[in-house]
């Protein structure tokens, strides 16, 4: 799809990357590499993409849930995604 748009995947080849999507699976905190284990109940499952077009590079990452998690977990995406959106709401020019 990337390729698709006229972008460039942003991480393959980047340091070496193997992959366009990197997969973090429940403690690995980022920038995964996918494999053939499959997800289970319970998992968290963190997706990052990235990709360079006119100059501008983009990149997101987003969370999903397979099945039912842990409190402990529910309770770390929920405020982790709170925490963004508040950030996002006091981003202004020249705001630190």
């Amino acid at each position: 799809y990337i390729l698709s748009q006229g972008a460039v995947p942003g991480f393959k080849g980047l340091y070496g990357c193997p992959s366009t999507v990197l997969v973090s699976v429940n403690e690995q905190v980022v920038h995964g590499l996918p494999s053939d284990i499959p997800f289970k109940e319970g998992d968290i499952i963190s997706v990052d993409c990235g990709a360079v077009l006119n100059g501008y590079y983009g990149d997101h990452a987003y969370t999903f849930e397979i099945g039912t998690v842990k409190p402990e977990h529910k309770k770390l995406i929920d405020v982790t995604k709170e925490c963004l959106y508040l950030g996002i709401e006091a981003a202004c020019v020249g705001n630190r």
